[in-house]
């Protein structure tokens, strides 16, 4: 009987048990089998090698490291669609004013110096209004002649043109004959240069009365008739509507009758 077998035999455990234990052992030591084998005839304990000393686990990879293709088809979390929350809107509270605290008084800043530059410059132009406008009515006319026009006025009679434009005979006559039915036998028809050219214009738009271009001859160059007219018009005609100017001073009215004779 070979020594493995006396051992099994002496021991209980397998022959083949005994043999892979006395590998493992010279293999540990650096010895034969035979060698092992004779100590453990001699006495000598046997150790078990064929049970595998349990060893830890070996952790598993990241699910990264493992290839697609060995992993199971599972639903991944991008297939099943998240529900999607608005994040609250955030809340302002407004501050409480401190009921302790002082009123906050805001102040405006006056600029006086601008104020009184907006006086002055009112004040100016009310002033040219109020002085120039009328100055212009009654400035004379003479100076506004358009050089190269007829007919030219006299003094006397730019100076009755002045008292016309004062009492508003514009407002009830024309000076103005119209190549129209209803100017037939008023004079030649009036035309561009024919008429003082002279302002502000007295051309006239509404006819309550005659039209005074020409007038004169409608009196047969009487001026005394024509003075008439003027100073006493419904003794001549009852149903007159003209308002009489009588109380304009020699002058005034001489000059306003010479106008009425240039202004043909």
């Amino acid at each position: 009987m070979s020594d493995a077998a006396s051992i099994a035999a002496a021991t209980g455990v397998p022959e083949s048990l005994v043999m892979r234990s006395a590998q493992a052992r010279a293999t540990a030591t650096g010895t034969s089998i035979e060698a092992v084998l004779g100590a453990w005839g001699g006495g000598e304990a046997i150790t078990p090698t064929s049970a595998v000393a349990p060893t830890a686990p070996t952790p598993e990879p990241p699910l990264a490291e493992i290839p697609s293709s060995v992993i199971a088809p599972t639903e991944t979390a991008a297939s099943v669609p998240s529900p999607v929350t608005a994040a609250p809107a955030p809340v302002l509270v407004a501050a409480r004013p401190d009921p302790d605290a002082a009123p906050l008084l805001v102040g405006r800043t006056d600029h006086p110096i601008m104020a009184l530059a907006v006086m002055v410059i009112v004040f100016t132009v009310s002033a040219l209004l109020a002085v120039g406008v009328p100055a212009l009515d009654a400035r004379n006319a003479a100076a506004d002649q358009i050089p190269g026009t007829t007919p030219i006025l006299s003094s006397q009679a730019l100076a009755g043109r002045t008292v016309y434009l004062q009492e508003g005979c514009m407002y009830c006559h024309t000076q103005q004959v119209r190549s129209v039915v209803t100017d037939v036998g008023l004079g030649p028809v009036s035309e561009p240069g024919t008429s003082p050219a002279v302002g502000p214009p007295t051309l006239g738009f509404v006819r309550i009365g005659p039209d005074l271009t020409h007038v004169e001859t409608r009196y047969e160059n009487d001026e005394a008739k024509l003075r008439t007219v003027l100073v006493d018009p419904r003794s001549l005609n009852p149903n007159s509507l003209m308002p009489s100017f009588a109380h304009l001073s020699p002058d005034n009215l001489n000059a306003l009758l010479t106008y009425l004779k240039e202004s043909e």
